[in-house]
């Protein structure tokens, strides 16, 4: 099991909101907390773990809060980090970039760390926060930017597979899965950020789906196939460079099972 930090407010009676505003600048970064009601039970907690190069938050907070990131905090900042944020109980209002977006239940929405927001939470929310380096996240998207402030259904598509892939996470996850973990996130978001509209495939798309069918079925009783080997044979194409992501890195292999791949 990776190592766990835990922060909770009920650690410093008293002083129950110097802490939390303490807290979630070094589990998160430098924000801005204000509560709504400063004379009603400040109870939060926040439970993280790193997850090779990202890391974890579990974060639940009892009472309503507006969070600002503001343009003093970035400065103090030492962390360059996008922020994915999994909505599992309560509601959340995000103001970034021009965008007001509504994140409920079930949700998800990509936040910029090196831009202004205001975030305001309801009482009792519990969110599932992915801290991710912008250099690793490049790696998924290449303007990670332009998805700022955009929901992710959670009921939709590749919408429901990253949040799977969130939930899926337990104590169970150690130093020999955490950064593959890591990767079907990223994986995950990337396919549920892609772009989806009424037009029809390219011929060239369509023709390099039939080229990689034909290479699935020459090869399905392989087993040294594996993703890295298949996207080489199919040359620089960003489609299946996601799916291999995804699928496993370059050690991975697969067993071959009769009938797995329909070549008609």
């Amino acid at each position: 099991m990776s190592e766990k930090r835990i922060w909770a407010t009920e650690s410093a009676p008293g002083a129950e909101l110097e802490y939390w505003r303490a807290a979630t600048c070094e589990a998160v970064f430098d924000i801005e907390i204000k509560p709504f009601d400063e004379n009603v039970s400040l109870d939060a907690t926040i439970v993280q773990q790193s997850l090779g190069p990202i890391r974890l938050s579990q974060i639940s907070v009892g009472f309503g809060q507006v969070i600002n990131r503001t343009s003093a905090a970035i400065r103090r900042s030492k962390f360059d980090q996008f922020e994915l944020v999994y909505i599992m109980g309560g509601n959340a209002f995000l103001c970034q970039c021009g965008r007001e977006t509504e994140i409920n239940p079930g949700d998800c929405i990509l936040v910029n760390g090196q831009e202004k927001y205001t975030l305001t939470t309801s009482a009792g929310s519990r969110n599932l926060s992915f801290h991710l380096p912008t250099g690793w996240l490049k790696q998924w998207l290449a303007c990670p930017e332009e998805h700022a402030a955009m929901p992710i259904s959670g009921g939709k598509a590749w919408g429901r597979a990253l949040v799977a892939a969130m939930e899926a996470i337990d104590d169970n996850v150690n130093d020999n899965t955490s950064s593959l973990c890591a990767d079907q996130i990223g994986g995950a978001l990337a396919l549920a950020l892609t772009k989806q509209d009424d037009r029809q495939i390219s011929q060239h798309r369509l023709r390099h789906f039939h080229r990689l069918r034909q290479t699935l079925a020459d090869l399905a009783y392989d087993n040294t196939l594996d993703a890295k080997k298949v996207a080489q044979m199919h040359g620089d194409c960003q489609d299946f460079r996601v799916w291999a992501g995804i699928m496993g890195k370059k050690e991975t292999h697969y067993v071959p099972t009769q009938g797995a791949v329909d070549s008609g």
